[in-house]
């Protein structure tokens, strides 16, 4: 695909500036990118992999993502290292998924359970984590909430993909270029399940649900 296609579209992606973004969630690329500081997160994207950072295009495509968007592709991401079997049993990745398709209280408090029961060993605790504050608010107990920083849905969700990429047997580099292609399509307001050669969903477990995050 040539990059005027590559980058094409992506209407998923915030229209903020992403130097803004990362400095409200408090982290930032390592990469110097001589842009703006108005750009938005699809000026970098190119200019990122002509610098051959995928691990800041990463950060760049999750953090400027809706908090929805972006739990889903880290389900997508956490589930390419589990079998179908494994994946599907994961109470983790079936809350942060549930919370995706039905994005409301009840699945919430779902996910908090969740959470708190999951191994701290678990990659897919992540995921569940960036659900649970998918909505931007902290739970503090009889019907009280307060904000959760900004974009830690997000980040929760960025950790889990990175964590991914850094656990492949095929090597960091060429699963990030896997990932990208996901993020990228969810980006467009695809699902994300990238077909790899031989017809494979990249997912490698058959994620759950059809439709679009």
């Amino acid at each position: 695909m040539s990059d005027d296609k590559k980058f094409a579209d992506l209407k998923k992606l915030s229209p903020e500036p992403l130097a803004e973004i990362l400095t409200r969630a408090t982290v930032r690329l390592k990469t110097k990118v001589n842009l703006p500081r108005e750009a938005p997160a699809a000026d970098y994207l190119p200019l990122l992999e002509k610098a051959e950072a995928p691990l800041d295009l990463l950060m760049a495509l999750a953090y400027a993502l809706p908090a929805r968007e972006a739990v889903w592709w880290s389900c997508l991401a956490t589930r390419h290292d589990m079998d179908k079997e494994e994946a599907d049993a994961s109470h983790p990745i079936k809350a942060a998924e549930n919370w995706v398709f039905q994005p409301g209280e009840k699945n919430k408090k779902i996910a908090d359970k969740v959470f708190k029961r999951a191994a701290g060993d678990d990659p897919a605790k992540l995921c569940v984590m960036a659900a649970l504050y998918g909505d931007g608010k902290v739970d503090l107990g009889d019907d009280q909430q307060i904000d959760a920083p900004p974009y830690v849905s997000q980040g929760c969700a960025y950790s889990a993909i990175v964590g991914a990429a850094s656990r492949a047997e095929e090597g960091l580099l060429e699963r990030a270029a896997l990932l990208i292609e996901q993020g990228l399509d969810i980006a467009r307001g695809g699902n994300g399940k990238i077909e790899k050669p031989g017809g494979a969903s990249a997912d490698g477990a058959g994620a759950a649900g059809g439709g679009n995050a």
